[in-house]
Formats: structure tokens, C-alpha cells, sequence
């Protein structure tokens, strides 16, 4: 293979290199295409972008997805939270019509609200192997006992999300450009909120982190 530079001469690649990128093209073409057909017919293996390009993901059946080094942290959808009007009226409709099922109920008499939680027939069996405050997936129907006009934008309530590590998420977010209407000053939960105005909760996994700054002194901005 010979190639012009830019002073006039010719350079000639030897033909053992040449031979050798031909060789290491090939190889490289053919183990991507056995691998691809592996996913397709026998769901052996898949492959998939590093969320930051690094490296490659993998996923095996029936196992957990391998995360790498860098990679960002895990988020696991809790539940989602809907006011109500009438309780009794509410759960004839999610738990006679749609078919849920109530799995924990919260009264408290101080603030005057009860929290009913409901879970599909299916995932009932999910929710014994995880901790009774963060079963999951759930639908909070919550019901204040004054009575309360909310109009048809204040039904919905909020999307639950549980997190590793409550502070980091904050950090990131914030330098997204994200506002943190409720900072995690409890080292356990925090309040974001959508493009669209939609209220996201987040939610320390495991125990509470210790307090911390400038989480720990950092007022609310806005509301959620």
C-alpha cells in the first residue's frame, strides 16, 4: 500500500502490516456479528452503550444489569401518588373495578390524613421480599379528612423514586440545572420537579444519611 505525503515522497507499508489491519478488521467484523446473533436467536448475551460511552454494558437473563465504574447511580420506581375525594368511592374503583389490592394503610389522626396503598394481584408476591415503607410498584391514594378542593390539576400527586446515595443525586441534578424545591435536609427525602410541573419524590435507599451541608441548611424553593 503506498501513500503520497505532503513532501512529494511515497511511503510503503510492508505487507505483514498490511495483511495484519486486514486480518484485525475481519475478526473484529465477525465477532460483533456472532454476538449479535446470539442475541437475536438464543437471548445469550446483549450488548449496550456505558451511559457515559466508557465501556460496554452487559445483560444476562434472569440477572441483574452489570453496571460499570462511572456509571450513574440506580433509581427504582416506588410508586405513584393520587389524591382523592371520597376514600370509600376511590377504592370501589381501584380495588372492585380495576382489581387491586390494599396492602398498608396509614391514619394519622395529627394531620388528619389516611394513606392507602394498593399493589396489582401479580406483584403482591414482589412486595414480601422488600421493605414494608418502600414496596413496590404501588399506587398512594391519599386522602385528607377536610375537605378539600384541588381542581383537576391537583389530583395527581407526586412519582416516587427510591435512590442510592440521596446527596449525590441532588448534587447532579442541581448541576443539571434542576431545582431542589425540597432539599434532603433529613438525609432521606427530597422534591424535584418536571419540565411539566410533575412532583418527584426521592427517597434515601436503606437508612437515613447523616446530615450534611449545604443540604442540611439549604431552604425550600417554590413548592412541589
Amino acid at each position: 500500500m503506498e501513500r503520497a505525503s505532503h513532501t512529494g515522497t511515497v511511503w510503503s507499508a510492508p505487507p505483514q502490516l498490511a495483511r495484519t489491519n486486514a486480518v484485525t478488521a475481519f475478526l473484529n467484523f465477525m465477532l460483533i456479528a456472532l454476538m449479535r446473533l446470539h442475541s437475536a436467536s438464543f437471548g445469550f448475551i446483549r450488548l449496550g452503550p456505558c451511559p457515559r460511552c466508557q465501556f460496554a454494558a452487559m445483560e444476562f437473563p434472569g440477572r441483574s444489569r452489570i453496571t460499570v465504574p462511572g456509571s450513574k447511580k440506580n433509581v427504582r420506581y416506588l410508586h405513584t401518588m393520587l389524591r382523592v375525594r371520597n376514600l370509600d368511592t376511590a377504592l370501589k374503583f381501584y380495588q372492585d373495578a380495576l382489581g387491586l389490592k390494599e396492602v398498608r394503610r396509614i391514619d394519622n389522626d395529627k394531620a388528619k390524613f389516611t394513606l392507602v396503598f394498593l399493589c396489582a394481584p401479580e406483584d403482591e408476591g414482589l412486595l414480601k421480599s422488600l421493605p414494608k415503607n418502600r414496596g413496590a410498584p404501588l399506587v398512594e391514594l391519599t386522602y385528607n379528612w377536610d375537605e378539600e378542593k384541588y381542581g383537576e390539576d391537583r389530583y395527581f400527586g407526586h412519582l416516587a423514586y427510591e435512590v442510592d446515595d440521596i446527596y449525590a443525586t441532588c448534587d447532579r441534578l442541581m448541576k443539571l440545572g434542576v431545582t431542589i424545591n425540597r432539599p434532603p435536609r433529613d438525609g432521606m427525602m427530597a422534591f424535584v420537579r418536571s419540565p411539566d410541573l410533575h412532583s418527584i419524590e426521592l427517597l434515601q435507599k436503606g437508612e437515613a444519611k447523616p446530615p450534611a451541608e449545604p443540604w442540611a441548611s439549604m431552604p425550600n424553593t417554590g413548592h412541589w
